[in-house]
């Protein structure tokens, strides 16, 4: 059974066709806004709702003509969103906010398809959970819990939870990026989110790409190796604060920062582990993603597909 899966970001929508519970994607597409044609970290309060919308139609009327026997579209979304209704809840950008998708996606395209719209964490912890069978390399047993980070132009945290997403009595489970921080030295606390997700980290790396960021690191600048510590810093805050809470059995890293500067991941662990207890830490194993870009149309795709086994 195939699905349309789509994963709606801070540069564009990543679309492609999936196959349940496994790693394929084809007709693979990363659609960009016009305002993100470069490499540069694109807020995601500056991407108006109908440049959104448009976008994501576009990209389903794409694969529809290439592949006409899908049965089912899923979408990964930014934000906080009321899965069972297809709404958005909350959102950086304002205009985003109540967007029906369900109502928008069945106006454009009929009742011909089953459609699911989640958060795009929640789909990605949900792709390489799915998955993870398939997963190439070393074996590493299917776990029941695990955790996945995504660091890109925001911070999500996806959580499955004894073999189920964790929502939470709101859909706001894992938006741990709105949690403070304060480092020390610091008399004002910040979110983790405004200094550890990509435009943060240029802001205080004072550069204009995560490709120049690592660049600069990489030398030892100055800014750059303060904005990668700090960001790092709170975010190995939370992510021990996860650990601890949750006790996953892994955790993955995935999004735009941890591929563009490599030293990030491993700066977050060792931050992390001082405030670990032993026995969550002895657990838990830090693991790569396998889907790493298709990680959010996948888990996308395959929840609309078995939200729509599930109902006949």
């Amino acid at each position: 059974m195939l699905a349309i899966g789509l994963d709606l970001g801070g540069h564009g929508v990543k679309s492609g066709i999936v196959r349940l519970g496994t790693l394929e994607v084809n007709h693979y597409e990363d659609l960009r806004y016009n305002a993100a044609k470069s490499n540069r970290a694109i807020a995601k309060s500056d991407i108006p709702r109908a440049v959104r919308l448009q976008a994501v139609i576009e990209s389903i009327q794409r694969l529809i003509r290439v592949e006409p026997t899908v049965g089912a579209i899923g979408l990964a979304s930014t934000g906080i969103i009321d899965s069972a209704a297809g709404i958005v809840l909350d959102d950086q950008a304002p205009d985003y906010v109540g967007t029906d998708w369900l109502s928008e996606l069945r106006q454009n395209f009929g009742n011909e398809f089953y459609f699911h719209v989640e958060n795009d964490a929640k789909c990605a912890v949900w792709g390489e959970y799915v998955t993870w069978n398939n997963r190439p390399g070393e074996r590493i047993e299917p776990p029941s819990s695990l955790v996945q980070l995504t660091i890109g132009s925001g911070i999500g945290a996806g959580v499955v939870l004894n073999g189920q997403i964790l929502s939470g009595a709101n859909y706001v489970a894992g938006e741990f990026g709105s949690l403070p921080f304060r480092s020390c030295g610091s008399k004002d606390s910040v979110t983790i989110e405004s200094i550890s997700a990509a435009p943060g980290l240029l802001r205080n790396g004072k550069c204009d790409s995560l490709v120049r960021l690592n660049e600069l690191y990489s030398v030892g600048n100055k800014s750059a190796v303060s904005a990668v510590a700090l960001g790092a810093e709170a975010l190995g805050h939370g992510l021990a604060a996860i650990i601890n809470i949750l006790g996953p059995a892994a955790v993955i890293f995935s999004g735009g920062v941890v591929d563009l500067v490599p030293s990030y991941k491993s700066l977050i662990i060792e931050q992390a582990k001082p405030y670990c207890e032993p026995a969550a830490l002895k657990a838990v194993k830090f693991v790569e993603g396998s889907l790493g870009r298709f990680a959010g149309l996948v888990g996308a795709g395959n929840l609309a597909l078995s939200a729509r086994r599930s109902v006949g």
